[in-house]
């Protein structure tokens, strides 16, 4: 029998205390027969002294001899320590053979790139699954290490980019996912755009991932802010010679942005698992610390029907989330049943005949613009020859953000500038 294969056997038979941590040991990395039946013996009489485990030995297995034993140890803690070792020896030896058998298939071109990726993070995310119980020792240790790095200011959460919304929504810390929820034209786009340009603005890796604009579009959208006008309709006609100050001011606007952490994805594939594998991707090799997503209904996941899709999508976000220990931020988009109220205001209800979302979002916002549905209103009076009615919602500006559910904090309304024309969302003063 190998040494490691035998010291690690005898130190389970000598020291019941570390039989917890037989889970770690998988018994295909046992070498020969002769362990992987002693390894089951011990499976089946997890319990048994050390006197009574030999005794099970002799007679379930076909050991006939015990010179193995002279290699365990007595000592709890040395013994809990050479299983772990031997744990993560075996692990290493694993993703070896593991990445070794990727290479060869990607070399033969037997696979591609995309699935090579996808294999490798499965194999990594089936070691996190077998190894996903900690005991509260452990627990608390880490959790004292987290909040002395935040005492000390080392660590912090990331603040939302508006006071107002700050003051409620108590920052963002990894492993959250953070929806924002709204009709169409409520501003969900320009709100997770200013969200990235104003958090890469304050130094921190932002991913905005969109589905439905090519990055050229949100550039330019970006650099909105310096006109006053619609620059998208407008940028065609930058070549004429008047336009000279209009072409300067947007190389100005680009030699600022360009600076910044911020990165696009516009490639436009929608597949949930193409989404995971590039936020693990940019995760690893940008440093990514808060991804975007524009929007949640426009990925395309598996399942019976669309709410089971977007369950499964909604689980996949918040799992990869917090295996990555970042938020991740999706807008989503509300169906008509939210205007069936006389204000067409939306809530919780109306996110729950959408899979998960309402379940497995940590934060959800609802983005509403009163401006828009008094507007509506008075439109649809006009076309039925119905007499106007005053409309008190004249503030065209006025974009309510209303925090309906929040894990670690509290809920509650508040209300930013959104300029439509410049794409700004403010703080209202």
């Amino acid at each position: 029998m190998h040494i490691d294969d035998a010291t690690v056997l005898a130190s389970l038979v000598y020291c019941p205390e570390v039989r917890y941590t037989i889970p770690l040991i998988d018994s295909k990395t046992l070498r020969d027969q002769e362990a992987r039946e002693i390894f089951a013996c011990l499976n089946r009489h997890l319990d048994a002294p050390p006197e009574e485990m030999l005794m099970h030995i002799a007679r379930e297995t076909s050991i006939k001899e015990f010179k193995w034993l002279d290699h365990g140890v007595f000592h709890e803690e040395i013994a809990s320590r050479i299983i772990r070792d031997y744990y993560h020896e075996s692990l290493r030896i694993k993703l070896g053979n593991q990445l070794t058998d990727i290479s060869k298939r990607l070399v033969a071109r037997d696979i591609t790139v995309q699935d090579a990726l996808d294999e490798a993070w499965a194999f990594q995310e089936k070691l996190i699954a077998q190894n996903e119980a900690k005991d509260l020792k452990k627990i608390a240790h880490d959790t004292w290490d987290v909040l002395e790095l935040v005492w000390s200011g080392k660590k912090k959460a990331l603040d939302w980019p508006w006071l107002n919304v700050e003051d409620i929504g108590n920052g963002l810390w990894g492993g959250e996912l953070v929806v924002v929820a709204g009709r169409p034209s409520m501003g969900k786009s320009a709100f997770m755009m200013n969200a990235a340009l104003k958090w890469a603005q304050r130094g921190t890796k932002v991913c905005l991932i969109s589905m439905e604009m090519k990055a050229m579009e949100l550039l330019l959208r970006m650099c909105e802010r310096h006109y006053p006008f619609s620059l998208s309709k407008n940028v065609k006609l930058f070549g004429r010679d008047d336009q000279s100050v209009n072409r300067a001011t947007l190389q100005k606007a680009f030699s600022q942005i360009i600076s910044l952490p911020l990165y696009i994805v516009d490639s436009g594939r929608n597949n949930l698992q193409e989404v995971i594998s590039t936020i693990k991707n940019l995760r690893v090799t940008k440093g990514i610390e808060v991804f975007v997503i524009d929007y949640l209904q426009l990925i395309a996941g598996k399942g019976k029907n669309r709410d089971q899709e977007i369950g499964e999508i909604t689980r996949s976000l918040k799992r990869v989330a917090m295996e990555l220990n970042v938020p991740i931020i999706t807008g989503a988009q509300l169906n008509r049943e939210t205007e069936k109220n006389e204000a067409a205001m939306p809530g919780l209800a109306n996110l729950r005949e959408s899979g998960n979302i309402e379940q497995d979002a940590d934060f959800v916002m609802f983005l509403y613009r009163p401006w828009y549905y008094g507007m509506k209103k008075e439109l649809s009076r006009r076309a039925a020859n119905k007499p106007d009615e005053p409309n008190t919602n004249k503030d065209e500006t006025r974009l309510d953000v209303i925090i309906a559910k929040q894990r670690n904090g509290s809920t509650g309304s508040i209300i930013l500038d959104y300029d439509l024309v410049r794409q700004t969302i403010e703080d209202r003063r």
